[in-house]
């Protein structure tokens, strides 16, 4: 057993092997290195190797560009004009189908140029005020069509960007110019190249929007601002939204106080009124800016010479639509008065969270940020107004809406006034370093 477990345990005898002469059945030997054994555990010896160079990015033609942007652009359109018109035939159907089946298609062509802010004529009669739920939903397609071109193509760059635009503006013009020469008629009145206009200012301001934010330049621009000026725009917008939604509120209550007028009302069209009251659903946003100014205090006209705010109230008749069966016939009382004081609360509340996130900012960057806010504020109720506001037919109704300058101004120096005194007052309570608990 030991000579057997010696001879185990033995070292083999070896040889060396010349094979530099040695010869494969194809081809000839390749000629080798000899590389040292490694230890067992040992660390491998590594080589640095240079990085791999990034792949070319793929370049972008005139053809992908205008077809992503034709693509994205027809789907807007689609998205938008099929349920549209699915929803008037609906509404034509139910009232007993009065008139054409072309008709109400141009029914819901007028309504989706309305959108845009087309004035249309209806029988004479001149219809401007745009029903912002289509708005909005035109504004939401066109700002994806914008972010998926720009995706498509891999825009990064401000001539990308501008590529996305030039494939959306001109198709989405033409659609815009085909729907007017389609539905103007006898009965409609279509203004084709306003038309025109308002649907390539449509397609650049939302288009762009969705680009920028896609490509990610309207983010590297927006870093580029000084620090208090972005976070002025930013409370500028929260507060044009809290406005927005406590007029939102303010138009609900006062709408469910007069349910049962406004309902009266709808069940006098009889067969109609499926399509009163999705014309009415599509007019809620409308209400919703009216209260706001309501709020605000200068109020709003709903036809010529006449004002509803808390302190006046002039009206004369108003036409036989639900919603207005929400306006209030007279002054509200002293004590209601006090919801003038909400758009003060709102600022201050917000000045008070803009000194507590800028702590690193001196006083005199602080109110300039509270003067950005109302500014942006001021700007943006503004736009509301303006998209509130319109024609509901020729004379006494040609003036409907709120009072656009004065709703503004209100809104700019209310919001600068409350933001720059919550934000002082909490700095001089909390001092520069310190945050509420």
């Amino acid at each position: 057993m030991g000579e057997q477990s010696r001879k185990r345990g033995a070292q083999r005898e070896t040889a060396k092997v010349d094979v530099s002469r040695v010869r494969q059945r194809r081809g000839t030997q390749r000629e080798t290195v000899p590389v040292q054994q490694r230890p067992r555990g040992g660390q491998r010896e590594t080589v640095p190797v240079a990085d791999r160079p990034p792949p070319p990015r793929r370049k972008r033609t005139a053809r992908s560009v205008f077809t992503a942007g034709g693509a994205t652009t027809g789907w807007a359109v689609v998205v938008i004009a099929t349920p549209l018109i699915v929803c008037v035939l609906a509404a034509w159907f139910i009232a007993g189908h009065p008139g054409s089946a072309s008709d109400a298609v141009r029914v819901a062509g007028a309504t989706w140029l309305l959108g845009h802010g087309v004035p249309v004529g209806i029988g004479g009669s001149l219809i401007g005020l745009p029903p912002l739920v289509i708005t909005a939903l035109l504004a939401w397609r066109l700002k994806k069509a914008g972010a998926n071109t720009a995706r498509a193509i891999g825009a990064r760059d401000t001539a990308a960007v501008r590529s996305v635009l030039l494939a959306i503006v001109p198709p989405y013009t033409g659609v815009a110019v085909i729907v007017a020469a389609l539905v103007d008629s006898e009965f409609f009145s279509v203004p084709v190249l306003r038309s025109a206009g308002h649907a390539a200012l449509f397609a650049v301001v939302f288009a762009l929007w969705g680009a920028l934010r896609e490509s990610k330049v309207g983010v590297r621009r927006w870093r580029r601002l000084p620090q208090w000026l972005r976070r002025g725009i930013r409370t500028g917008g929260i507060a044009a939204l809290v406005l927005l939604a406590a007029g939102a509120l303010a138009a609900g209550v006062s709408l469910a106080a007069n349910g049962a007028a406004a309902t009266e009302i709808l069940d006098g069209y009889g067969t109609g009124a499926l399509g009163v009251g999705l014309i009415c659903l599509l007019y809620v946003p409308t209400f919703t800016i009216w209260a706001t100014s309501f709020l605000l205090g200068p109020g709003f006209a709903v036809g010529t010479g006449t004002t509803v705010s808390l302190v006046d109230v002039v009206l004369g008749p108003v036409p036989a639509v639900p919603l207005l069966a929400a306006l209030p016939t007279q002054p509200a009382p002293p004590a209601a008065t006090v919801l003038l004081g909400v758009p003060l609360a709102v600022g201050v509340l917000l000045g008070v969270f803009l000194a507590r996130r800028s702590s690193d900012l001196r006083l005199a960057r602080l109110l300039l940020a509270s003067i950005a806010a109302g500014l942006v504020c001021g700007a943006l109720i503004a736009i509301a107004a303006y998209a509130g506001s319109g024609p509901l037919g020729t004379g006494r109704l040609a003036t409907i809406g709120p009072h656009l300058w004065l709703t503004a101004l209100t809104a700019t120096g209310t919001i600068t006034v409350a933001v720059a005194f919550g934000a002082a007052a909490t700095r001089a309570l909390l001092g520069r370093d310190r945050r509420l608990r």
